[in-house]
């Protein structure tokens, strides 16, 4: 049996917060979605799909109603996120994110 809608969703966003720190945004415990997301937009990065998977994220976590789709658009959108998060690493900087601790 798989996992429920909510874990899902939470473990796509943890997802997005390691791509965020994968690109030098290190989120902190007492982060707020926004604070982390200013803190993205402040390196000019992030785009469409992180805001997408923070939407769904913040109506998940806050206690609003999981749409039927949510846990499926939040894994791609996680994935994208990924991605726009991790535009400008060099290669170097994808095999130092290989051996660092996980915050």
């Amino acid at each position: 049996m798989g996992s429920p809608p909510t874990e899902r969703i939470d473990n796509h966003w943890e997802y997005v917060r390691i791509a965020a720190e994968d690109a030098g945004v290190v989120p902190a415990p007492s982060d707020s979605i926004e604070q982390l997301l200013t803190r993205i937009r402040e390196k000019r990065l992030g785009g469409p799909a992180l805001a997408r998977a923070a939407e769904i994220y913040a109506r998940t976590r806050y206690g609003f109603t999981v749409g039927r789709g949510d846990p499926a658009a939040m894994r791609q959108h996680a994935v994208d996120a990924g991605k726009e998060l991790r535009v400008n690493l060099t290669a170097w900087d994808h095999v130092k994110n290989l051996w660092r601790p996980l915050s």
